[in-house]
């Protein structure tokens, strides 16, 4: 299995890999692939895609960062179908999805939240050989995807009983079981693949050096590249030549040769000891290679040099999540249980 970057064609696919307990509207499941592609066109859908050796999609994964009075509201009253509801505000030119000029807004702020929409696969079969697989590739395109942003909190809705337990298991912790709303009692009638749970997370709660808080604990940038350079650099980090580098962004190989220049030259006035037996900035050659393997190693680590910003952002206090859901919590008449270490199953 390998990982790429998600071109508008997989996006069907990733549709068609959504089970039917998300519960979207037919005009609004038809709707999703445009949806996505319009997002991934302006800068405000983070997507990457699993393909097996022959170009097969085995997964596409997707997520957006949204307007904090939209988590607010989905955190203060936990209704189900959460993505339905997203993807129904979109097309109703509603979108609470932000716009790349708010992302580096509080990518250099107060910081961001973090909803994922979709680990699209196939199937989640436990009993597949391959999934252990699928998900440990799926785990490095997330932190290929995410690390380095400024992620203040993750709010991420998941159907199925096994996609919450392996959600827990990364350290997301289960925000509301929907079928502990009386309201929503109707939950406990649907079978273990088709509930729908609420998971929420604030970065300052998650267990030091877990996966999760090493990915939202951004260090401070250094080399603050444009955000052409920066686009070059996440690309050279997942395809292995820069003819692949040179055509994903539709360069010549003289202008791809010029902005590698750009930057080197960024890095050495930044850090003059940065390229160990640094000679002259010549990108070709084996001197040249082995400036980019140098430069790209670094950047994996410190993925937020790669990640939009504004300058002369102050940096603020994170905002917490609200406490869990209780059972002595009542708002419309409703009740939820409390967090707990795992989900009730549903099996009496």
């Amino acid at each position: 299995m390998r990982y790429r970057t998600t071109r508008p064609a997989d996006l069907r696919a990733a549709r068609d890999f959504i089970p039917a307990g998300y519960n979207y509207t037919a005009e609004v499941r038809e709707a999703l692939p445009s949806i996505w592609e319009n997002l991934l066109r302006a800068g405000q859908l983070n997507a990457m895609t699993v393909e097996d050796a022959d170009g097969s999609v085995r997964s596409v994964g997707l997520s957006v960062f949204v307007s904090d009075n939209f988590a607010d509201e989905v955190l203060a009253q936990p209704r189900p179908y959460l993505n339905a509801r997203l993807h129904a505000l979109i097309l109703a030119g509603q979108s609470p999805v932000l716009d790349a000029q708010a992302i580096a807004k509080g990518n250099s702020g107060t910081g961001l939240t973090l909803m994922p929409l979709h680990f699209a696969t196939a199937a989640f079969d436990k009993s597949d050989p391959e999934i252990n697989r699928l998900l440990l590739t799926a785990g490095d395109t997330f932190r290929l995807t995410h690390a380095g942003f400024r992620v203040k909190r993750m709010v991420k809705e998941v159907v199925g009983l096994d996609l919450c337990r392996y959600m827990i298991s990364c350290g997301t912790p289960l925000f509301c079981d929907y079928s502990r709303i009386p309201a929503f009692a109707h939950v406990c009638a649907l079978p273990n693949a088709e509930r729908p749970y609420l998971m929420a997370v604030n970065h300052v709660d998650l267990p030091l050096g877990s996966t999760l808080s090493m990915m939202f604990a951004p260090s401070k940038r250094r080399f603050n590249f444009s955000s052409a350079e920066q686009k070059l650099l996440r690309s050279a980090i997942l395809l292995d030549s820069e003819d692949e580098v040179a055509a994903e962004l539709g360069l010549t190989r003289d202008t791809l040769r010029t902005q590698w220049r750009s930057i080197y030259e960024r890095v050495r006035n930044v850090d003059p000891a940065f390229f160990p037996d640094d000679g002259d900035l010549a990108h070709d050659g084996a001197r040249g290679r082995g400036k980019r393997r140098h430069l790209l190693q670094y950047l994996q680590v410190y993925m937020e040099e790669l990640r939009p910003y504004r300058k002369s952002t102050g940096e603020q206090s994170r905002k917490r999540l609200p406490p869990p859901i209780t059972e002595h919590d009542t708002a419309d008449n409703r009740q939820a249980r409390p967090v707990s270490p795992a989900p009730h199953d549903g099996q009496s």
